[in-house]
């Protein structure tokens, strides 16, 4: 039983619970699930009659902006490239907040079972070099954000003290879910990140 607005119960992922060892492909699923609904937010007419999935995907981009939530900046566009300079995704955003125009540039690198590398975290940043070359870099605000699907408290304080004299924001995958336990509109968006991080039949 599921409900749109309410509670999912006894629904469980089977998506990615095959016999595979090790991540499964699970990163590299999670780079186009990220793709797919930060893009998907500033798709108001795809999103005019999925309510539900337009407040999680605009969720989702605000916290990785770092930006406060609820928001009411029109989202006008949001441009994704994955694995360029082999970051995971680098996202270019428009807003507009009370008529002004907002550009943000956002490195996303997604770890599912494994840790961020020392250089990654030294050397990917660098890559803001590669795309200010052809942006003026005045205009835009850089964001750099690790997004973590370990489910230990432990753990994840580890990546944040790793991270602690970098730019990097280190987010867990909840933290980037607007509600665990409510389904939307989009299957596609359930079955990954609803059914299969949510613990409701803990």
């Amino acid at each position: 039983m599921l409900l749109f607005d309410g509670i999912i119960m006894d629904k469980v992922s089977k998506f990615m619970t095959d016999h595979s060892e090790g991540d499964k492909g699970k990163e590299a699923i999670m780079d186009f699930q990220v793709s797919w609904v930060l893009r998907m937010a500033a798709d108001e007419d795809y999103m005019k009659d999925k309510p539900n999935f337009r407040l999680f995907s605009r969720y989702m981009l605000f916290k990785l902006l770092d930006k406060p939530f609820p928001n009411t900046d029109t989202i006008v566009s949001v441009k994704v490239k994955k694995e360029w300079e082999n970051i995971d995704i680098c996202a270019e955003v428009e807003l507009v907040n009370n008529g002004n125009s907002e550009f943000h540039v956002l490195l996303i690198e997604n770890k599912v079972y494994t840790r961020m590398s020392v250089k990654q975290r030294d050397d990917y940043p660098k890559a803001l070099e590669q795309f200010f070359n052809t942006h003026r870099k005045e205009l835009y605000k850089p964001h750099q954000v690790l997004i973590t699907c370990t489910e230990s408290e432990s753990e994840l304080d580890k990546m944040k003290v790793f991270c602690k004299d970098s730019k990097w924001v280190v987010l867990s995958v909840y933290d980037i879910i607007y509600n665990i336990n409510q389904a939307t509109e989009s299957e596609l968006f359930n079955e990954f990140w609803i059914y299969n991080w949510g613990r409701l039949n803990d």
